[in-house]
Formats: C-alpha cells, structure tokens, sequence
C-alpha cells in the first residue's frame, strides 16, 4: 500500500470510492464521478482544503472499482467549490 501526503493530508495512492467515503470527513468532503475520473476534496489539519483526482482502473466505475491518484493539487483552496474548479481544469 502507497501513501503519499498532500498538504498535511493523508491519502493512499491507489483505493476505492467506497473506501475515501470511510476515511475523509464528512463535513466537508466531496467526492464525484466525472467519466473515468474522480474528484475528491476534503479539509486538511490546517482547515484548507485539498483536491485530487484518481482515475479508474478498470472499465466498471462502481463504488468498489480500484481508484489511482492521477494528480493531486500542489495548492491549497478556501472552499470546496475551488478545488473542484481546480479537478475540472486538471482533466480538460
């Protein structure tokens, strides 16, 4: 299992949505399907928030289907709407 560390956040390189459903918060998370992509933001220690995005490995985009991260923003956002903007740019 590889971890990598965005802004103080913790992630595991390769997962399942269903498994970033259990581990983020979920006040403020998002988590979104988007074609073979999907979005993930949550609130880091520092009350910032991260967006990253994991691409399917598989044709299936089920909740259980393994996840990669694609690219993970080196910045940090105000709110969760920017660093979905940030997860729509990174994939055009």
């Amino acid at each position: 299992m590889e971890i990598i560390k965005v802004n103080e956040y913790t992630l595991e390189v390769d997962t399942t949505i269903e498994e970033l459903e259990l581990d983020c918060n979920p006040n403020y998370a998002a988590i979104i399907t988007y074609g073979k992509y999907v979005f993930f933001t949550d609130i880091n220690c520092k009350g910032q928030y991260i967006a990253v995005v994991y691409e399917f490995l598989t044709p299936n985009r089920d909740l259980i289907d393994p996840i990669r991260i694609k690219t993970a923003a080196e910045a940090t956002f105000p709110d969760s709407g920017h660093a979905i903007e940030w997860c729509f740019q990174s994939v055009k």
